[in-house]
């Protein structure tokens, strides 16, 4: 243990490179403890298959009728099937089955964040999450009414809370007709974009910067490769941020009435 060779992970000693990371050795420890019917889920394998989630609580599922408890770990126990794939020591859920587990086990609140960047960089699509759910929702499962709650949520076909806002004050202000995630295609029918709200008939769109947006670097180069994209093809893109929509609703209205105006008018 002093050259760092064994680590000592939930009751266990596992030998694994430092390399590796945390997670790894929570992985094969689990599975030393829990044997070959268990699968390491949560936030662990979401990272295991590089979805990466700051979230720290460790969660793995064991078939009934085991009642094993391990110190820090949130062990599940339901009959739902679990799709899953083998590691060199334990079996690893597969990322849709990692993410509910993981939509079930966090607090509320960091449930519809989750919700929302999952949706966002399209880890879950809403055409996905019936099937995702559907063994979890039966009366009495664990996690079946923040399911059912979570579900209106991806029913409503926008992908983050300032969406869901500005849908809202659109329509409230009687501007009915936008497409929610609008995938604009070239000629060839490829997808440039796929865009937030989008009045095709005018090419007129209007983007959502969130309360996490640019998460990083990446994220923030493509945004705009994409926008450039959009608006080469013709459109006029309006960006609103989470604080636009929240605190100067009637400015947010007004421009968008605006365009409306300019396009139709065109």
């Amino acid at each position: 243990m002093r050259s760092g060779e064994w680590s000592p992970r939930l009751g266990c000693l596992v030998i694994a490179p430092q390399a590796a990371g945390r997670d790894w050795q929570d992985a094969w420890a689990l599975g030393l403890r829990l044997g070959s019917d268990a699968i390491v889920t949560g936030p662990t394998a979401l990272r295991l298959h590089s979805l990466p989630v700051p979230d720290t609580n460790v969660v793995c599922w064991c078939p009934p009728p085991l009642h094993l408890t391990i110190e820090g770990v949130r062990v599940l126990r339901d009959r739902a099937v679990r799709a899953s794939s083998p590691g060199p020591a334990f079996n690893v859920a597969d990322p849709l089955v990692a993410l509910v587990d993981t939509l079930i086990t966090v607090r509320e609140t960091r449930a519809l964040e989750l919700l929302d960047l999952a949706l966002q960089r399209h880890w879950l699509s809403p055409a996905e999450w019936p099937a995702a759910v559907e063994q979890r929702l039966g009366r009495g499962r664990t996690g079946a009414a923040r399911l059912r709650m979570l579900g209106a949520r991806v029913g409503a076909g926008t992908r983050s809370e300032a969406e869901r806002r500005l849908h809202a004050l659109l329509l409230g202000g009687g501007l009915g007709g936008w497409h929610c995630n609008y995938p604009l295609r070239s000629n060839s029918g490829a997808i440039v974009a796929e865009l937030d709200f989008a009045l095709p008939e005018l090419k007129l769109c209007l983007e959502v910067d969130g309360r996490a947006h640019h998460s990083d670097e990446s994220d923030f180069e493509r945004d705009r490769v994409r926008q450039n994209a959009v608006q080469l093809m013709g459109w006029l893109v309006l960006r609103f941020t989470w604080n636009q929509i929240v605190n100067n609703p009637s400015a947010v209205m007004a421009e968008i009435r605006w365009a409306i105006a300019l396009r139709s008018a065109a």
